[in-house]
């Protein structure tokens, strides 16, 4: 009786010298992207590209929002979405976040 034998991987087929590189954040594409929108940015609608470090700035500031946001609305409980629609709906307010906002996006957009 013979012991079985290994197989063999099968290999995928090569590819067609005319077909494009694959695109993404590590095979040299392009990475993360996203459009703005004028509520939160005040040089928007422009189109952001991230990189590695800009993407994990990006999930930390809105994990950290998220956060904060639920541990004050059980604090607190539904007035505080009262004041803070209040604060949404005040000119200066939005002005003044907006122009945060759009700091903070050129600062972690990646230069081209």
């Amino acid at each position: 009786m013979e012991a079985p034998r290994p197989q063999s991987r099968v290999q995928s087929p090569p590819r067609p010298s005319g077909s494009p590189d694959p695109l993404g954040r590590y095979a040299g594409g392009e990475g993360f992207s996203f459009v703005s929108a004028r509520w939160y940015d005040g040089e928007g609608p422009r189109r952001i590209q991230l990189d590695q470090d800009g993407v994990t700035q990006l999930v930390a500031v809105l994990l950290i929002g998220l956060v904060v946001l639920g541990f004050f609305v059980t604090l607190i409980g539904w007035p505080i979405l009262l004041v803070l629609g209040f604060l949404a709906f005040n000119p200066k307010t939005r002005a003044g976040l907006r122009t945060a906002g759009a700091t903070w996006l050129t600062a972690i957009d990646r230069p081209q």
